[in-house]
C-alpha cells in the first residue's frame, strides 16, 4: 500500500516543482522582448474575411466592413473572434485580452499593472498560467505569453487602423468583469488618434 502511496506522489509534481520548471521555460526563452508592429502582423487573406464576414471589405483589412454591419455580419464576427477571447486575472484586477498567435495574447497594461505573472482563462474555461512578455505603457497594450496555449488555439488578425474613421461601428468582444466570457457590446468609433 506504501508503494502505492509513493508511486501515485512520484506522478504528481509538487507546486514547488511547477514552479521550478516554469521557472526554467522562462529562462530558456531567449528571443528577446522586442517591439511588435503593423509590418509584423499578416493580414488576413481577403478570400478568408470574405468567407468568415458576409460584408466584409477585404481592401480595408481583416472583418473591416463598408457602412452599417448586418444582423448576420455582427454574428459572424462574433463566432470567429469569440473563441480567441482570453480572461486574464492579474493581483487583484481581472480584464480581457485575445490571441493574436499561437500562444501570445494582446491586452491592456493596465490590466496587467506592473505584475509579471497572470492567469489566463481560454475560451473553452481551461486555465494556464503565463507571463507579461512585453509592455506599452504609452499605448496601453501588453503582451502575455501563455504557458500552456490550446493546441490549436484560434487567433484574431489585427486590421490597419489607418482605416478607422470616426463614427464607424465596431463590436468590443470581451469578458465582462472577468464573469461573463465573449460578452458583446456595439458601439461608435468616437475618435482616431
Amino acid at each position: 500500500m506504501a508503494t502505492g502511496a509513493i508511486g501515485a506522489d512520484a506522478q504528481t509534481p509538487s507546486l514547488g516543482a511547477v514552479a521550478e520548471k516554469t521557472a526554467e521555460q522562462r529562462k530558456a526563452i531567449t528571443t528577446p522582448s522586442r517591439l511588435i508592429t503593423n509590418a509584423d502582423l499578416e493580414p488576413a487573406a481577403p478570400d478568408a474575411v470574405r468567407d468568415a464576414v458576409p460584408d466584409a471589405d477585404p481592401d480595408l483589412g481583416a472583418g473591416a466592413v463598408a457602412g452599417p454591419l448586418s444582423e448576420a455580419a455582427r454574428e459572424a464576427i462574433v463566432r470567429r473572434v469569440a473563441p480567441a477571447v482570453v480572461t486574464i486575472e492579474a493581483a487583484d484586477v481581472v480584464g480581457s485580452g485575445f490571441f493574436v498567435a499561437p500562444g501570445l495574447v494582446v491586452t491592456n497594461k493596465h490590466v496587467v499593472g506592473g505584475g509579471s505573472t497572470v492567469r489566463v482563462r481560454m475560451a473553452n474555461g481551461r486555465t494556464s498560467g503565463g507571463f507579461v512578455a512585453a509592455a506599452a505603457t504609452d499605448a496601453d497594450l501588453a503582451l502575455v505569453r501563455v504557458d500552456s496555449p490550446p493546441n490549436p488555439q484560434p487567433t484574431v488578425a489585427l486590421g490597419a487602423a489607418r482605416h478607422a474613421q470616426a463614427g464607424e461601428e465596431v463590436l468590443a468582444v470581451g469578458s465582462a468583469l472577468g464573469v461573463l466570457q465573449a460578452t458583446v457590446t456595439r458601439g461608435i468609433v468616437s475618435a482616431v488618434r
